[in-house]
């Protein structure tokens, strides 16, 4: 896929997708927001600003060592997987990495995978996509991760289709991701037959700020909320009490609860309580991943040293499980 030249973009513009991407949150927003005071480019030349940021950040002698690391890791044990997807002037820009233990705990637990891109505590800022489930104990374990340049759909697209492929064509029964339309789409597209959950985390962390006036702490509101998404068992029981809460409250016309009500089928639990998600908490799941990575990186880690060091952060998961797995068969 070619580049288009974002030279139309203004420097306001970069300057707004630079700090959007510091935010987490979503670059392609920012063509829309500055639609009406500036012309000339789109969501794309957006991106595209951003990952030439990117590459002109990332050091070469980095992205050497990180392949390097990489290949001397596959060499060890033929069955660690790894990718580098290159762009169309011959640069690394996108990286997927697997140990050999992960890829044969999926054969066992690969059922459904927690799928999250918000953590980029490393030194370029890219965003860290691991893949997340729960093994026998209920305790987190990875199906690998990737450094990713961007969040468009092809690149996440391009990540699925090699996670598939190390993971030997064996699809999901369900994903649950934050709310992302590229990585929707995605989704979509490589995983057809796979139900596609929103963590309601990601969804939570917006409410003070879209409905501040009336979602607070031990506000009516916000506990009607609460009962409505998390408490009810019937989908009837749930359209009942949406529309209660919302004529009570006159907040028809917000358009955050809109779009909430909108993608009810992804995010409330009523919609898909018949698809397995091996008891996934959608509410937590992120939260708890990001704080245990951030113990092992911080903003100055390089490509090479976050390789290295997620190395060290699955070794510390994998001896809690074979210590838990003990204790199980000792029966103490």
């Amino acid at each position: 896929m070619r580049m288009r030249s974002n030279k139309c973009v203004s420097e306001e513009a970069k300057g707004m997708d630079e700090k959007f991407s510091r935010e987490i949150l979503e670059v392609g927003k920012v063509s829309t927001i500055l639609a009406g005071q500036i012309i000339g480019f789109n969501k794309r030349d957006c991106w595209n600003h951003l990952r030439n940021v990117r590459h002109k950040n990332l050091e070469v002698g980095d992205v050497q060592s990180v392949i390097d690391y990489l290949h001397r890791k596959q060499n060890e044990n033929p069955q660690f997987f790894y990718r580098v997807q290159v762009d169309e002037h011959g640069r690394d820009v996108n990286f997927f990495w697997v140990d050999a233990r992960s890829r044969l705990s999926y054969q066992q637990f690969g059922k459904v995978v927690f799928f999250d891109t918000t953590y980029r505590t490393n030194k370029y800022e890219m965003p860290f996509a691991p893949f997340t489930e729960v093994n026998h104990h209920y305790k987190t374990i990875r199906f690998g991760c990737a450094l990713l340049q961007d969040d468009i759909e092809p690149t996440f697209s391009w990540l699925f289709i090699i996670w598939l492929e190390a993971m030997g064509e064996q699809h999901l029964s369900a994903i649950i991701s934050d709310q992302d339309s590229a990585m929707a789409d995605a989704i979509k597209k490589v995983f057809p037959n796979t139900r596609h959950c929103l963590c309601l985390w990601h969804i939570k962390k917006n409410s003070p700020e879209k409905i501040a006036h009336i979602y607070f702490k031990k506000s009516k509101f916000k506990g009607d909320m609460k009962i409505c998404i998390h408490r009810t068992y019937k989908i009837h029981e749930f359209e009942e009490r949406w529309e209660k809460m919302i004529v009570a409250f006159d907040i028809s016309n917000n358009e955050w609860l809109k779009n909430l009500y909108e993608i009810r089928e992804s995010s409330v639990h009523v919609y898909y309580r018949n698809t397995f998600y091996a008891g996934m908490n959608t509410t937590g799941r992120s939260e708890g991943v990001n704080a245990f990575f951030k113990s092992f990186m911080s903003s100055k880690t390089n490509l090479n040293e976050f390789a290295v060091r997620y190395k060290q952060a699955v070794k510390e998961i994998v001896d809690k499980e074979d210590e838990e797995d003990l204790i199980e068969k000792a029966g103490v």
